[in-house]
């Protein structure tokens, strides 16, 4: 390996520990703003509890949802961006120099997941995207009109 291969893997190596790294902040911060959505139902649910439902809590309700499911898909958006990135702009050019396949280079990011796992890990993932962001507001909603 020539010394600006090294150079360049040098470089891509801080590439991607910037980019995991950044991966794992979005990440965080999904599962923040997943939390606080999950506290305001809770603190709703307090205040409906010594109050009844009026429509300040309708519209607190969806403004919170679709706040709280645009900073979600935006995260999650990203975060697959940045995976792509790794794969096919640091892991692809790393195996290439390497004479290795990509699946050695980053395999988190390049071998696809076991597929029962990943069945149960998406179907739950939509029951509980479809309860916070869908369920939550509309059963609320239709209580208040009924």
């Amino acid at each position: 390996m020539t010394d600006e291969q090294k150079t360049q893997h040098d470089y891509l190596l801080a590439d991607f520990q910037a980019t995991k790294a950044e991966i794992a902040r979005r990440s965080n911060a999904q599962k923040t703003a997943l939390g606080a959505m999950v506290a305001f139902y809770a603190w709703l649910l307090n205040q409906l509890v010594a109050t009844s439902l009026s429509l300040w809590h309708i519209g607190a309700v969806w403004i919170v949802t679709l706040l709280g499911y645009v900073f979600y898909k935006r995260e999650g958006f990203e975060i697959g961006r940045l995976g792509s990135l790794i794969r096919n702009k640091i892991a692809a050019v790393a195996a290439k120099d390497l004479n290795v396949p990509a699946e050695n280079i980053s395999p988190s990011e390049i071998c696809p997941a076991d597929k029962e796992f990943d069945c149960k890990s998406k179907t739950l993932g939509w029951i509980f995207s479809v309860s916070l962001f869908g369920l939550i507001p509309v059963i609320l909603t239709l209580l208040y009109f009924n």
